[in-house]
C-alpha cells in the first residue's frame, strides 16, 4: 500500500470506531484480522495496534476535525455577534 493508502485506511479506520462505537480493541481480534485479509491480503501488514489506533491515529483525526471545523464555528461566531449589533 502506498502511503496515501494507509492514511486513507487509518482515517476510515477510526472513523468506523467511532461511528460503530466500538472499542479499540476490536482492531487485535483474529476475525478482525480474518475479515480485513479476505479484502485484501496484504492489508495486515499495515493493520495499526490498539494502542496505535487509540493514541496517534485518534489524535491525528481529532486535530483534522478541529482544523476543519474551528473556521466554521468562528464564522457562525461572527455572523452571529454582527447580528446582534
Amino acid at each position: 500500500m502506498t502511503k496515501k493508502e494507509i492514511e486513507v485506511f487509518e482515517t476510515r479506520l477510526i472513523e468506523m470506531v467511532a461511528d460503530c462505537n466500538l472499542p479499540f480493541a476490536w482492531i487485535e481480534q483474529k476475525s478482525t484480522k480474518r475479515f480485513l485479509a479476505a479484502c485484501r491480503p496484504t492489508i495486515l501488514n499495515h493493520v495499526p495496534s490498539r494502542k496505535r489506533l487509540s493514541g496517534p491515529i485518534l489524535r491525528k483525526a481529532a486535530t483534522a476535525s478541529v482544523d476543519a471545523i474551528l473556521p466554521k464555528v468562528i464564522f457562525l461566531l461572527t455572523l452571529h455577534i454582527s447580528d446582534k449589533k
